[in-house]
């Protein structure tokens, strides 16, 4: 197809293909950049290098640290998630209502112009009249 020749839709399912090719390349160098980190700077540093470790080494921290209690590590992010779905709910009421009011406003916009354009056909028409009344009296004398 030539640029032309592609509608809204195609655009928009286009667009969605590169978003998605984008996002996979970014995880790619984030995977890429992950492989190359050494394993034996990790190792000691926090006394693991893979995640198989994370839990074991959490717990020493938390040891070293005299925290015994352990939280619920789900607790926060879904709290957190429900608390963004109820903003996402929000934001999309809102361009709802925003979508409302333009469309309203939007038909107010083209009745009041289709009613100039009668007006203007109305004018024009006496206007017409007028100028070939005027020009038969200027024959006539």
């Amino acid at each position: 197809h030539s640029r032309g020749d592609l509608s809204r839709d195609d655009l928009l399912f286009l667009l969605g293909i590169l978003e998605g090719e984008l996002q996979a390349r970014d995880e790619v160098i984030a995977v890429l950049e992950s492989e190359r980190t050494d394993s034996a700077r990790l190792a000691a540093q926090y006394g693991f290098s893979g995640p198989e470790n994370v839990l074991r080494a959490l717990r020493r921290d938390s040891l070293r640290a005299h925290t015994f209690h352990l939280e619920n590590v789900y607790e926060k992010p879904i709290a957190e998630f429900k608390q963004m779905l109820e903003t996402y709910k929000c934001c999309s009421l809102r361009v709802l209502d925003l979508l409302f009011e333009l469309s309203h406003s939007h038909g107010r916009t083209l009745t009041k112009l289709e009613g100039e354009d009668s007006s203007e056909d109305v004018l024009l028409h006496k206007s017409n009249g007028l100028t070939s009344r005027l020009g038969q009296d200027r024959q006539r004398f």
